[in-house]
């Protein structure tokens, strides 16, 4: 079991599994890390769509984000973030490195975001070409729900998709 650990004055999660047989653990994003989340996301993203430190900085400041990574054999090889705004929350982005692929690394990261995230609905853009993270996110319940035309670029559509969680009615 590991646990779930980052920046102490955060009000993040406590807690994470390690994922089953891999070695990999998800835990908070750590400021140290945003620059191995930098390169990881130059490996896995068109440059275009790669966000920049600047931009990674902020979204780990943002106090509505909850950013996590998936550690192993002493680097980064995954990142999630998401947030939530009027009660739906929003996968940012999420990435797997190509080397560490199709060992459950996507599926453990969008399982632990969801788990942090305050109940209601999740939705989340996907490139209407990337089949396998389509799939993916079919495979955890979600719907697409709508195109967004050259979202990624020119002639590189984005595909909205929903899950439907439950709500946590107020007390």
């Amino acid at each position: 079991m590991a646990t779930l650990t980052g920046w102490p004055n955060r009000a993040q999660s406590q807690h994470a599994e390690a994922i089953a047989g891999t070695g990999t653990a998800i835990r908070t994003c750590r400021l140290i890390d945003l620059g191995r989340v930098h390169t990881l996301q130059h490996r896995c993203f068109r440059k275009t769509l790669a966000y920049r430190r600047t931009t990674l900085l902020s979204l780990w400041a943002w106090p509505r984000a909850k950013f996590l990574v998936a550690w192993r054999d002493g680097k980064v090889v995954g990142a999630v973030i998401g947030d939530q705004h009027q009660n739906i929350s929003r996968v940012v982005s999420i990435c797997v490195d190509p080397d560490y692929r199709r060992e459950g690394i996507g599926s453990s990261l969008l399982m632990e975001v969801e788990r942090v995230l305050p109940d209601g609905p999740m939705i989340l853009m996907v490139e209407h070409t990337n089949a396998t993270a389509r799939a993916l996110y079919l495979v955890h319940g979600y719907q697409q729900m709508g195109i967004q035309r050259n979202y990624y670029g020119p002639g590189r559509d984005g595909l909205w998709m929903r899950k439907e969680r439950n709500t946590t009615p107020p007390a």
